[in-house]
């Protein structure tokens, strides 16, 4: 059921043609999903590893992934009361092997960039061309083209004491602590322009408007489709209970990081798997209520249902 859907994605089919990093973090993150989910019954040392391998994958493509590694690891402990112990070991195996996947970028961005950066050096680029804007009362909308550029271009005006050769990581540093005294001058806005940017996350809301763009028949078909999606993920949320706790976390987590920095619809794709699994749950057990050949009831148990979803 969950394939099913994921095949009628339309933000996922969009992207096939584009070269973005969004459908590499997609494959690492179902599979972490996939590794998680064995993990968890078998817990076996072999498959908390393959969970951090993979999540430390999807990060390397999209760095907003690597949420997802203390998301985790707050959340797994606290999925049931029993095996608490053996849940802090798996936690920390996925958690070491995370790092030891991400180590190599590591280590190359000290050696070439003289910092030890985990993920992009271009996340305060994006803090402060998203948030620069705070100081105006029209501050809940998406920053792009032109005005991003002209907002970049007037803080480098701003700032002779740049020499021009600055790396990427001292730029990534300038960039932050302009975004980050911005922020601090006005924290309510920030914090209204976070909670806004839910809508162009989920269902680019905004986003096409920003850039000059119309929006389309199709780009109504494709928030109709997310408000679905979730609709059904919040089913399944509350009929796997303690079960989906890690894919919700996973989901949350996911979407605030964006939600602090920039968002648009595709942001969120690299996440999308894991709500549709939650989302075929609530189908499977819906199609328990009708007759045959959709009455599932009679030829699976509760268990199985389950795990038809989280496939």
């Amino acid at each position: 059921m969950a394939a099913l859907l994921w095949s009628l994605y339309l933000p996922a089919l969009q992207l096939i043609l584009q070269v973005s990093g969004e459908l590499a973090a997609t494959l690492a993150v179902v599979w972490g999903a996939f590794f998680l989910v064995r993990a968890r019954r078998t817990r076996r040392a072999r498959d908390w590893l393959a969970v951090g391998c993979c999540v430390g994958l999807g990060a390397l493509s999209r760095s907003a992934v690597m949420l997802l590694v203390p998301a985790l690891g707050l959340v797994e402990p606290l999925g049931s009361p029993v095996g608490t112990r053996s849940r802090w070991r798996g936690v920390a195996l996925f958690g070491s092997f995370f790092l030891l996947t991400v180590s190599p970028w590591i280590v190359r961005n000290d050696a070439v960039l003289g910092r030890p950066v985990l993920g992009t050096t271009l996340s305060g680029y994006n803090l402060y061309r998203q948030n620069y804007l705070l100081s105006s009362r029209d501050h809940l909308r998406v920053v792009a083209g032109a005005e991003g550029e002209r907002a970049v271009k007037e803080l480098l005006a701003r700032r002779p004491d740049l020499r021009g050769t600055e790396n990427e990581a001292e730029m990534n540093a300038v960039y932050t602590s302009e975004a980050l005294r911005i922020i601090e001058a006005r924290p309510l806005r920030y914090l209204r322009l976070c909670v806004h940017r839910f809508l162009p996350l989920w269902f680019n809301w905004g986003v096409l408007e920003a850039y000059g763009v119309r929006s389309r028949l199709r780009d109504y078909l494709l928030a109709g489709e997310q408000a679905f999606l979730l609709l059904l993920a919040a089913g399944g949320l509350g009929y796997l209970g303690r079960e989906a706790w890690p894919l919700a976390a996973s989901v949350a987590a996911y979407s605030v990081a964006h939600m602090l920095v920039n968002s648009q619809l595709r942001y969120i794709v690299p996440v999308m798997p894991l709500v549709i699994v939650l989302g075929a749950a609530t189908l499977l057990r819906a199609l328990r209520y009708f007759p045959e050949p959709w009455n599932i009831e009679g030829t699976a148990s509760h268990d199985r249902v389950d795990e038809g979803a989280l496939r």
